[in-house]
Order: C-alpha cells, then structure tokens, then sequence
C-alpha cells in the first residue's frame, strides 16, 4: 500500500478521507480518499455549487484568496482567525454588556490584546496580493 498512499514516515503506508458534508440535508456532497502526504485544501474546489451556501473551515483551509472565490460565488463561510491575521474589523454582530470597547474601524491586533472575552464576533475585511493566474 505505500506505493499507493504514501505516509509521512518511510515504510509505511497512510491514507486520508477528505469529506464535504451537508449538514442540512445530512448527505455527504464529497468523498475522496488519498496518501497521507495530500494537503486537505488543495481538494476543496470553489464554483457555483457555493451559492447560497454557508461553510465552515478549520484553520487548515485559511487562505484568503479562497474566502474571496467564495464570495465572488455567492456563498458564505465561517473561519477561525490565524493568529498572524490583521483585518479591520468592520461589523460588531454581538452587543457586549459592561466596559466594552468599541471594535468597528480598528485592526484585529491593535484591540486583542485589550479585550477582556476570549471570542469575538464580528465582520473583518481583509486585502490580499491576487498574483497572475493563467495571464490574467
């Protein structure tokens, strides 16, 4: 099997589900199984099949150029934030009670280190470097 699914570790062999999900419709939409050494986002695939969808990424899916496909489908997405990441915070979708500060208008790590709650809930923007794919 390690010629197949190559492993992280010489001699052995490794293998990987990656899985999409539909957790409103409880079908599994994606099923792909490959070597150990697969990266998990480079099997996600952005298109008009996100329309109207919400997902919901682990850390190990963060890149912004995706996040920007999927908006450009009309879809949605939920994320954890890298800890290197500086957005600006646009949006408060939570109302705090007490000495809250206001966040909307400033960068994620001029505020952190700040804030008294471990989470937030707010809409960021981000900008991004886009390089040149296929000449355009």
């Amino acid at each position: 099997l390690s010629d197949e699914f190559q492993a992280r570790h010489e001699e052995q062999a490794g293998a990987k589900l990656h899985l999409l999900h539909n957790a409103t419709e409880q079908t599994i939409e994606r099923l792909e199984v490959t070597d150990e050494k697969t990266h998990d986002s480079t099997l996600f695939n952005t298109g008009s099949w996100l329309h109207g969808r919400l997902v919901l990424f682990d850390l190990a899916y963060f890149k912004y150029r995706r996040f920007a496909l999927i908006d450009e489908n009309d879809g949605y997405f939920v994320s954890r934030l890298k800890d290197n990441a500086n957005p600006v915070i646009t949006e408060e979708l939570r109302e705090w009670r007490g000495r809250a500060i206001p966040l909307e208008g400033k960068q994620i790590q001029d505020v952190v280190d700040d804030l008294s709650r471990q989470y937030i809930d707010v809409e960021v923007e981000a900008q991004f470097k886009r390089g040149q794919y296929e000449g355009t």
